[in-house]
Parts: C-alpha cells; structure tokens; sequence
C-alpha cells in the first residue's frame, strides 16, 4: 500500500537496473553460436539466467508490469529463451523461429526501457530529482 508508493523511486531505480541486467544476460545467452551450445560457459550462462530472471520475474511482476511495456517485452523474451530450455534442455541450440523471437521481444524491450527512463528523466518531476533512475 502506502509503504510501497513512498518507496517507488527506489524500487523503479533498482528495477531499471535489474531489467538492464536481465536483458545483458538473455542477449548474452542469445550470442552463444551452436557450436559452443552444450559448453561449460553456456551452461552456465543458461543457469545464471535461470535463477537471476526467475528471481528479476518474482520481484517486479507485482510492482512494476501493469502497463510497463519494457517489463512485458523483457519477461517476453526471457520466457522464449528459458522455455525452449526448460522444454528441450540446455544442450540442445535454440530453434530459429525461438531466438528471432526471442531477439525481436528484446529489442523491444530494450527500446520500452530507454524510452522510459528518458520519459522520467526528460519530466524533471520529483522521481528524476530523486535518482529513481540509475
């Protein structure tokens, strides 16, 4: 309740920058070439997303997503990576169609996020004022 609005820049501030990470690390995943699937590295990198974008999902669906597109967008692709995964494990390269849409899902996001964080900056509001972005 009011808790939660009194705390807003702070949690919009680490939610930008969660969302930032949470989209390095699917771009990170997405990069990885088929013949490095199944490696050590991108085991790894598969097991970092997992626990960080089940974790980013858990915090900020209920404070963040009604209407904040680079949140759907972002959980948009996060879900196509880590589905094909949970669906067919991590040794076994994304399927075309998954990685374009995974690709295009994040550059969306990417764009929603920047947009937003201009928007907050931009208004010179009292949230800009108090660092609620980075």
């Amino acid at each position: 309740g009011a808790a939660i609005l009194e705390q807003r820049p702070t949690i919009m501030r680490r939610y930008h920058t969660s969302t930032l990470a949470v989209q390095g690390m699917v771009k990170e995943v997405l990069d990885v070439s088929d013949e490095e699937v199944g490696s050590a590295a991108h085991l790894s990198k598969v097991d970092v997303l997992r626990r960080k974008g089940n974790s980013w999902l858990a915090d900020y669906r209920r404070f963040v997503s009604p209407g904040r597109k680079s949140f759907a967008y972002t959980a948009a692709a996060l879900g196509a990576v880590l589905g094909h995964y949970n669906a067919q494990g991590a040794k076994r390269p994304l399927q075309r169609r998954v990685r374009e849409s995974a690709e295009r899902e994040l550059r969306t996001a990417e764009q929603a996020l920047s947009a937003e964080i201009t928007a907050v900056l931009s208004s010179g509001g009292a949230a800009a004022r108090a660092g609620a972005i980075l």
